[in-house]
């Protein structure tokens, strides 16, 4: 587990032109795994996570990016706000696969959903969940899929539902 001791809660890893890999968990009021041109895999497993729950002053958001090289989310990346609004995860490479799951939901009644955002440069595929979920009685947030080829497999789930939204 890799927490932040002090300071603004923020974790960032970054690797040259290696990989960056996460098999355990992260927790943050905001991560970031970064490669220059390497992959960044979010290997989280059953037990494992990469999670942002904000502060009051950072926004919970959590980006995954590799100039040049791949990301593939097979874990569970979820990002909250302290207030209990959705977050934000953004992922960036020039091929991603999402067989994992993205949760940028609310975790609060009357709250709104927060913002998943997945562009590759290449190609991307989604067989995993994104969701961007509101609290009841709030409005579900956005989720973005884009690259230049976009893969959406028979098992993907994407949702921005919210409970009896407003």
């Amino acid at each position: 587990t890799l927490k932040p001791v002090d300071g603004d809660q923020r974790i960032s890893i970054a690797a040259g032109t290696g990989s960056v890999t996460d098999t355990g968990s992260v927790s943050a009021a905001a991560a970031e795994l970064k490669a220059a041109d390497g992959n960044v895999y979010a290997l989280a497993g059953n037990s494992g996570v990469v999670r942002a729950t904000g502060t009051q002053n950072i926004g919970g958001h959590i980006w995954l990016t590799s100039n040049g090289g791949d990301v593939q989310v097979t874990g569970t990346v979820a990002a909250s706000n302290a207030d209990g609004s959705g977050g934000a995860v953004t992922l960036r490479g020039a091929s991603i696969e999402v067989p994992g799951t993205i949760d940028a939901s609310a975790t609060a009644a009357g709250k709104n959903g927060g913002t998943a955002s997945v562009v590759a440069t290449g190609t991307t595929t989604i067989a995993g969940t994104i969701k961007a979920s509101g609290g009841e009685g709030a409005k579900g947030g956005f989720v973005e899929t884009s690259g230049e080829t976009l893969n959406v497999a028979n098992s993907a789930k994407i949702t921005t539902f919210a409970p009896l939204c407003v």
